[in-house]
């Protein structure tokens, strides 16, 4: 899997932080580095981070260079090292080429002014050219997963710091190159936090065919994270026939990142306190334009319902029934798909 490090995780911190603050951002950065010394000799995790961000922490003096931690560790309030600082910061930032490089991009004119993220991670930098530099590289990430979608952008993640009730990031911008004009895209950036968020959503492709364990899978995660409460519960739901066979024609089996963001979507689903529609979970059509599909079964009325589960050119969504706060997870298919399967007799 490629991970592109956030330059938040990079950025040293002021001089006068408190020694709590400097002491979680050295453990931070030393538990990712334990993972990648592990790694050294297995080709099994690329890190790697962009030059336009690499660029804006030495212009602001924030770039992790050695005199820069001895000096933020001098005081000895911190239980850390300097030396063993700079070694965790250097396994990360010493991982080249850089990101361009690695996707090969075109120059690229990125309009940074009307890019829309969400969660926003721009609003946690504080410093001007370090925030810039990021919502470029987020351009950067949209051009390759969409326009030349580059292999390396293929399995991308971002690694950050620690984000509120989201698992994945939205981009969408507007940028220009010279060899396709000018475009807006939309896209999105599965997130990691910490080297267990990363092991987690591995091990989801031992047990995503088991649809049970796999939600559960999520609801733990959700929980772990405090992105829902403790007490959460699912609604009833029972699983189509064609569910699994619907994610293996997807290729979902061969993306952890993708059947973690599947069964995390699908988890908040069967968790909401109100079932209405909104932008991302609404009635599904027959056809584009078509009236809602409904069916009704034994007296009962059915509505097909659609769930967005990824974005850009390739976005995927889960088509399900619904019915007085019952689910039928029914398949998984791409954007253009507007078909459903039908409700299983029992």
């Amino acid at each position: 899997m490629h991970l592109l490090v956030d330059p938040v995780v990079l950025c040293l911190p002021e001089q006068t932080a408190e020694p709590d603050y400097i002491e979680q951002f050295f453990e931070f950065l030393s538990d990712w580095s334990q993972l990648i010394r592990v790694q050294q000799d297995v080709v099994e995790d690329q890190f790697f981070i962009s030059e336009t961000c690499c660029l804006a922490l030495i212009d602001s003096q924030r770039y992790p260079e050695f005199y820069l931690m001895e000096r933020l560790l001098a005081s000895g309030d911190v239980p850390f090292d300097a030396i063993t600082a700079y070694r965790a910061c250097r396994r990360i930032i010493e991982n080249l080429p850089y990101f361009e490089e690695r996707a090969s991009l075109p120059d690229l004119l990125v309009y940074c002014d009307s890019m829309s993220l969400n969660p926003d991670l721009i609003r946690r930098i504080s410093q001007p050219i370090i925030a810039d530099s990021l919502r470029e590289t987020f351009g950067y990430v949209a051009y390759a997963k969409e326009v030349s979608q580059h292999p390396i952008a293929s399995d991308l993640i971002l690694l950050t710091h620690p984000v509120r009730d989201s698992e994945v990031l939205m981009i969408g911008v507007t940028l220009e190159s010279n060899q396709d004009g000018e475009c807006e895209l939309e896209t999105d950036l599965p997130i990691v936090e910490t080297p267990e968020d990363l092991y987690r959503v591995k091990g989801l492709q031992k047990i995503w065919q088991d649809t049970g364990k796999a939600i559960g899978w999520a609801v733990d995660d959700l929980k772990r994270k405090r992105h829902i409460g403790r007490r959460a519960k699912l609604a009833h739901y029972l699983v189509a026939p064609e569910f699994n066979q619907s994610l293996s024609k997807c290729q979902f089996y061969t993306r952890p990142d993708l059947l973690a963001q599947c069964f995390l979507k699908i988890s908040r689903l069967l968790m909401l306190e109100s079932h209405r529609s909104t932008s991302v979970n609404h009635p599904l059509r027959d056809g584009r334009n078509g009236p809602p599909i409904e069916r009704t079964i034994s007296g009962r009325k059915w509505g097909a319902w659609r769930l967005y589960i990824t974005g850009g050119k390739m976005g995927f969504r889960l088509h399900y029934w619904w019915s007085e706060g019952e689910y039928v997870l029914s398949k998984v298919g791409p954007h253009e798909d507007f078909t459903i399967g039908p409700i299983p007799e029992s």
